[in-house]
């Protein structure tokens, strides 16, 4: 619960015992109610981050030597006030972290620390690897090792990656390739561009869209980078809209397909038979001519209107 004060009169214990923990996150306030529009753009980044209850979070580092040493010590306080912005927890946000440079190295997998402070002191004994970048193989090793269920990450979870680094890698078309993978296997990708000689092209390849790019230049405010981190974790990087069937007659097998047919199944109709987590699609018809087929058409045709006239025909609930 945020609690917001207004004018010079406010009982400051009175609005910290209202707001939750920790204060320093849930009180705020403003001079007058003419300046509260000051606080929309503050408030409205600690909400989003707020929205993350429950999610898989691997933050995957470039350690290689085109990161100066120094811009490497403001990598790790952005690291370490995302730590502190996440509602960490055994049932809420879990984070993972790892550092890659001409080869992957894991720093702690998602299921090691349940608390901020024990996630924070990890983060503090990160050393900088050197080598070259092979972003390729990090991404890869995220997908396969941090994500995988033996290694802690939790079905029907959000799943969510975050690669920061200056996007100079050894082989843009191999991280290319990684990442469209891991999108495949339902994980949502942030690419965070840092330095100010970035390879653009690469970080949007690494991330979801061009919407999922954070530009963090010379790392001068790691709060702002932040909030932008969690923003746009916040609006759906989570890979769900990649749980859709690669062919479009899933549904004129029976679900007997998903079993007897497992790996087939799983490459061609995920979303049919429940392998991977989908979001809730908005009720439309595909077609617009959907009234003058007649409503016979809903109970003949089952299968087609149920892809093309689902609002006309009523089946959005089902």
């Amino acid at each position: 619960m945020y609690g917001v004060g207004v004018g010079s009169g406010v009982d400051m214990n009175e609005l910290s015992g209202i707001a939750s923990v920790p204060k320093g996150r849930y009180v705020l306030h403003a001079e007058s109610y003419g300046s509260l529009s000051s606080l929309s753009g503050v408030l409205s980044a600690k909400l989003c981050n707020g929205c993350l209850t429950k999610a898989d979070i691997a933050f995957v580092v470039d350690s290689s030597s085109s990161i100066d040493s120094g811009t490497f010590h403001k990598l790790e306080n952005v690291l370490k006030t995302a730590v502190t912005k996440m509602d960490i927890g055994p049932d809420k946000v879990h984070v993972g972290l790892m550092q890659y440079s001409s080869y992957p190295s894991i720093q702690f997998p998602l299921t090691q620390y349940t608390t901020r402070a024990d996630a924070l002191k990890a983060v503090e004994k990160m050393s900088q690897m050197s080598g070259s970048s092979n972003t390729a193989d990090a991404i890869k090793f995220a997908s396969n090792q941090i994500f995988s269920q033996n290694s802690g990450a939790r079905p029907n979870v959000p799943r969510i990656e975050v690669v920061l680094t200056d996007g100079n890698s050894i082989n843009n078309a191999a991280t290319t390739t990684q990442a469209d993978k891991a999108r495949q296997n339902n994980i949502g990708m942030i690419s965070v561009g840092i330095g100010n000689r970035v390879n653009n092209a690469e970080l949007n390849s690494i991330a979801d869209d061009n919407s999922k790019v954070v530009l963090a230049g010379s790392i001068s405010d790691p709060d702002a980078i932040v909030d932008q981190i969690l923003q746009k974790a916040c609006q759906g990087s989570s890979g769900s809209s990649q749980c859709v069937d690669k062919v479009k007659n899933c549904r004129s097998y029976s679900k007997s397909v998903c079993t007897n047919y497992a790996a087939w199944a799983g490459e061609n109709c995920k979303a049919f038979c429940g392998i991977c987590q989908t979001t809730t699609a908005p009720c439309k018809d595909k077609i617009s001519q959907c009234a003058s087929y007649g409503h016979s058409a809903c109970t003949q045709y089952k299968e087609w209107a149920n892809d093309n006239c689902k609002q006309f025909c009523g089946f959005c609930s089902k």
